[in-house]
């Protein structure tokens, strides 16, 4: 569905296509979902040889080569300025900066985060020995969710924007609407209102991971 709308909207849009022809939109069409098709087999094969989570690995790597272009977007934006001066510029790189590492700390923690369930195992008599009454600890990870909620979270977001681009949704409401859902809109010191899109994404992400949480135990 996804590839599908893609390809009509670069079919549709200006610039986007040299040759402009339904045949382009099927090659489009099928190039991502084979593609697609592809990355999940490649993560199948990983988790299979004991390297790890092969999805999981490939999102991290997909990750990671945005990152330098999200960091110099960031600097860009907050600290190479011409309204700010050397200081400001300086003590907003150092934010940028602690930020980041924060994140990462933080999520590391609780990736690995394990709540221990004390068990105490009951004495049995065998022939004229007591057996047993050991207590141990039963490890449960407590995001067994993993990244899962945020994967469903945001293309629950963004299916009524493609949705809206593909059936051209015309309207007041729906621009409105939009604009909510719209992750760029989201404190815009502008229109702080469109910031209620965030709220109900925390939402949405606290209902999947407890969802998730319940199915996977």
């Amino acid at each position: 569905m996804q590839s599908t709308v893609m390809g009509i909207n670069f079919y549709r849009q200006s610039g986007f296509l040299t040759i402009r022809n339904p045949l382009v939109v099927v090659q489009i069409v099928a190039s991502l979902t084979a593609g697609s098709a592809l990355m999940m087999w490649l993560g199948e094969r990983i988790t299979d040889k004991g390297v790890g989570n092969g999805i999981s690995i490939v999102l991290v790597i997909n990750i990671i080569s945005r990152m330098p272009g999200d960091v110099a977007g960031l600097f860009h934006q907050f600290v190479l300025t011409s309204d700010k001066t050397v200081i400001q510029a300086a003590l907003a790189a150092i934010v940028i900066v602690a930020i980041i590492i924060a994140m990462v700390v933080i999520v590391v923690i609780l990736n690995g985060a394990e709540r221990r369930i004390p068990v105490q195992y009951a004495k049995k008599l065998q022939g004229r020995r007591m057996l047993g009454g050991n207590s141990a600890e039963i490890p449960l990870k407590v995001n067994t969710a993993g990244v899962m909620p945020i994967i469903f979270a945001i293309s629950l977001f963004q299916t009524p924007l493609m949705l809206g681009q593909f059936f051209n949704w015309d309207g007041k409401i729906w621009s409105e609407l939009s604009l909510y859902l719209n992750q760029g809109m989201w404190f815009n010191p502008v229109a702080w209102k469109y910031s209620l899109g965030l709220i109900g994404y925390v939402l949405l992400l606290i209902f999947l991971c407890l969802f998730l949480h319940v199915h996977h135990l």
